[in-house]
């Protein structure tokens, strides 16, 4: 609070401008009024409080935190990753956060470089187990997207394909429930799961 405190042991006053940095993944408001946290210290720690959302909350974010670890650990390998494999990496709950996507990466890299990984592939690290079981539309088929034309619609397609099998799969099926999580109408929900050969 005044900035000057004493070393243990001494005697001597010493100033400090510094700034403290406190994370914690617990509530700490409902752990003051349980008694689990000192009051006092939170009040002096809650200045300026930033909210973190968790990994899946933030489906957008996976790709770029893909590249970067790509570039990250990818130095001597040769490894790309398909719009698709990331659509089923933005679908998955992530209860580990980033620290999981990270591990999942480095695994992909250590499995699959030099090479090409496909939603499938991520699928099979990340266990049917862990998902809920294989998506109900089954395996994606990537040979059946076009090779040639329009690189950035195939990619669009790719991730969408991903994404939504794995969405689906996660919601036994259930197109309503699937609907409300992406906040979008239902209509146009099934629609594109029948345009994706999902359904």
């Amino acid at each position: 609070e005044s900035g000057e405190y004493e070393p243990v042991g001494s005697d001597k006053t010493m100033k400090s401008e510094c700034r403290l940095i406190a994370a914690t993944n617990r509530d700490l408001k409902q752990m003051v009024k349980d008694g689990q946290f000192r009051e006092d210290l939170f009040y002096r720690l809650n200045v300026i409080n930033v909210v973190v959302a968790p990994l899946r909350n933030r489906p957008e974010d996976i790709g770029l935190l893909v590249t970067h670890f790509l570039n990250l650990f990818n130095a001597c390998h040769q490894l790309q990753i398909n719009p698709d494999a990331v659509g089923v990496l933005a679908a998955y709950e992530w209860p580990g956060n980033i620290r999981q996507l990270k591990n999942i990466i480095e695994r992909l890299i250590f499995e699959y470089s030099p090479g090409t990984v496909t939603g499938n592939e991520v699928r099979e690290i990340l266990q049917p187990s862990e998902q809920g079981g294989e998506p109900v539309g089954g395996p994606i088929d990537v040979s059946m997207l076009p090779e040639t034309g329009n690189r950035l619609t195939t990619a669009l397609r790719l991730f969408e394909t991903g994404y939504l099998s794995d969405l689906h799969s996660k919601h036994n099926g259930n197109i309503t429930a699937m609907a409300r999580a992406l906040k979008i109408d239902r209509g146009n929900l099934s629609r594109k799961l029948k345009a994706l050969n999902i359904v």
